[in-house]
């Protein structure tokens, strides 16, 4: 089984829906794939709550206690999961600590905006610590302007940090997935600019697939 957490010290940065996303993405390959809520919020929790059962599935564990953490990983693993993907708190927590050490992979999701750019540092020098491979991915981008992507870009290589090198833009369509329990991947009717998020969110997982060595077993299907 293959381990990508999703962790960033603040919150807003764009974890949960990140996580969600991936996890569709990988489910729609065929990939037995559930996710690991570890963030008291519970936003995957609501989320699959509203999904009525459907795959993929959702399971929660918010103890600070590293062999519970430990537990979780080994009892997804042994029910079969090919691929776990792991949310995280907003927040400095010795959770996202222990997911974090669980990876094989970490996303740090952060906006292009001066509060995130603040925040990422100890994101990164937790995960540099540790030696837990990891990629920001710029997540919430205007649409209108790649003047903020850009100076996100240019500083993060000034600091040699890994940048995943798309992005994922702001689209109303992307939030709202969530009321409905669904993802833009899920979603009908799209506008061509809505569907650029499904190009996104695509573009980033066929990235993490290959990352994380797993080969595409069969097409995408809706």
């Amino acid at each position: 089984m293959k381990k990508v957490g999703v962790v960033m010290a603040k919150g807003g940065a764009g974890k949960s829906t990140l996580v969600r996303h991936l996890a569709v993405a990988a489910h729609q390959e065929d990939f037995a794939t559930v996710v690991l809520d570890t963030d008291p919020q519970g936003t995957l929790q609501d989320w699959a709550e509203r999904r009525n059962g459907q795959e993929p599935h959702v399971v929660t564990e918010y103890s600070t206690n590293p062999d519970r953490i430990a537990k979780a990983f080994e009892r997804i693993e042994a029910a079969g999961a090919d691929l776990l993907v792991v949310d995280t708190q907003g927040q400095h927590s010795p959770i996202a600590t222990n997911a974090a050490m669980r990876c094989d992979l970490v996303l740090i999701p952060m906006k292009p905006t001066p509060e995130d750019l603040k925040a990422v540092p100890a994101t990164i020098d937790m995960l540099r610590l540790h030696k837990i491979p990891h990629h920001v991915v710029l997540s919430q981008c205007p649409w209108n302007t790649p003047r903020p992507k850009a100076e996100a870009y240019s500083l993060l290589n000034k600091l040699k940090v890994p940048v995943w090198m798309g992005a994922i833009h702001l689209k109303d369509a992307i939030p709202s997935s969530w009321i409905a329990g669904e993802t833009v991947l899920e979603l009908e009717g799209l506008s061509r600019a809505e569907e650029k998020s499904v190009e996104e969110f695509r573009s980033l997982w066929t990235w993490v697939r290959r990352e994380l060595g797993l080969k595409a077993s069969q097409p995408v299907s809706q």
